[in-house]
């Protein structure tokens, strides 16, 4: 059994990132017990980049960047957003995986279908408030 399990360990290593991630997301979800609860594995900034993006965040509003500092305030803006991008995919994925289709990408016509659901439902609510 053990080494079974090492060896399942170690073709997992072996797979992308992505797709480990993926894979570690649903064994937590088939295992939990009660159906309220979804995990997810969430990304994190990096701490390091956090406090540099941070720091020239701050000079930027002070208005003393450099050239050199703007373009590295730029592209860890840009990866900061795109790691939300990422995060925000992950939650729509594991509340509506039937969005998405076999390659993991968003099927344009259900996204749509369901913000126009979700726009209704909230336009119904207000309706009901006033």
């Amino acid at each position: 059994m053990v080494a079974q399990l090492q060896e399942v360990l170690d073709a997992v290593r072996r797979l992308p990132s992505n797709q480990r991630l993926r894979l570690a997301e649903q064994i937590m979800r088939e295992t939990a017990q009660a159906q309220a609860v979804t995990l997810v594995s969430i990304q994190r900034f990096p701490t390091h980049k956090q406090r540099r993006l941070d720091a020239l965040a701050d000079k930027n509003t002070e208005g003393q960047l450099t050239e050199v500092e703007r373009l590295e305030l730029e592209r860890l803006v840009a990866e900061a957003q795109q790691l939300a991008l990422e995060n925000a995919q992950v939650l729509v994925r594991a509340q509506r995986p039937d969005l998405f289709d076999a390659s993991d990408r968003p099927i344009k016509r259900r996204v749509m279908e369901a913000v126009r659901a979700k726009a209704r439902a909230e336009r119904a609510l207000g309706d009901k408030r006033k």
